[in-house]
């Protein structure tokens, strides 16, 4: 609601009334209650999602996946950011007392090097003579 919105309604009577600036949006987003008959996608969603630090066990990061029920674990530095995903194959063939952040997959990169670049791999650097850059074929 915009600020002059909240304005009228508490001159009318309404009260307290605040004005949300992140927006309906993101209000929906956070699943926060709301009222109306809408079918929000995050109604279907599943929520829960399984996570050990990187220095858990692997045997311990399996019992937590499991519980769960479903998708992979994910693996957490000290400061609460994903370093990775550790799937139940990885982990079932893993030594009980390894290390989960030794078996998990490190999160996507954002850009592969073409074979035989020497650049730095900086975002406008051109790679292999191509003027294209990151754009040129090569690129995944």
């Amino acid at each position: 609601m915009s600020p002059r919105a909240a304005w009228r309604l508490e001159a009318a009577g309404f009260g307290p009334v605040y004005d949300y600036a992140a927006g309906k949006t993101d209000w929906l987003a956070a699943d926060l209650p709301f009222e109306g008959t809408a079918k929000l996608a995050g109604m279907f969603t599943r929520r829960g999602v399984a996570t050990a630090w990187e220095r858990t066990p692997a045997s311990e990061a399996l019992r937590l996946r499991d519980i769960q029920g479903f998708g992979p674990l994910l693996v957490l530095n000290p400061a609460g950011v994903v370093m990775g995903a550790a799937y139940r194959d990885r982990l079932e063939s893993a030594p009980a007392e390894a290390e989960v952040g030794t078996v998990m997959r490190f999160g996507v990169s954002t850009g592969v090097a073409q074979r035989g670049c020497r650049g730095t791999g900086a975002p406008d650097e051109p790679c292999g003579g191509d003027p294209r850059g990151r754009r040129g074929e090569g690129w995944l």
